[in-house]
């Protein structure tokens, strides 16, 4: 009875102990690891329509693909596109509830993360016409997703 009453004390002492207050880094951290989390709900929600759409003409059959790197494309895509393209990918993303300006700084964390992993790897390149310009895009592009941009050559029409 003893113990039984000590470990309530202790549970109860434990309980109303003030945590120590957390420094500016540590809530930056647990805001971006939310915010991580609701853009992998969203990429999860647009895997999920992916598949259900794909396996629609094809019961029955075995499927391979990479919703990761489709999210991914997608989102270069929504990162370089105007209205309302951008608002049809975000749609198709499931991005609408997040802050727009932040997606793209977590999916370059979430890339960061991935590629530091020993055993993964990703890779991604828009292909741009000889001639057309990027601007902007081209610089946030490079620094978020990590890539290259290729210059093609194209013969007739694009």
């Amino acid at each position: 009875m003893k113990h039984i009453m000590f470990g309530l004390a202790l549970l109860l002492a434990g309980s109303f102990a003030e945590s120590p207050p957390l420094e500016l880094s540590q809530v930056r951290v647990k805001e971006t690891s939310h915010f991580m989390h609701r853009l992998a709900e969203s990429f999860n929600d647009f895997a999920f329509d992916l598949y259900r759409s794909v396996i629609k003409d094809i019961p029955r059959k075995n499927v391979f693909m990479s919703p990761l790197t489709t999210s991914i494309l997608i989102s270069m895509l929504h990162m370089g596109s105007g209205e309302p393209t951008k608002l049809i990918l975000a749609r198709c993303l499931h991005l609408m509830q997040l802050k727009d300006t932040r997606v793209h700084a977590t999916i370059k964390k979430l890339l960061e993360h991935i590629n530091s992993m020993n055993s993964t790897s990703m890779a991604a390149r828009i292909f741009i016409r000889k001639g057309e310009k990027a601007g902007l895009y081209l610089h946030h592009y490079l620094q978020i997703f990590m890539s290259t941009l290729m210059v093609v050559l194209y013969k007739g029409e694009f």
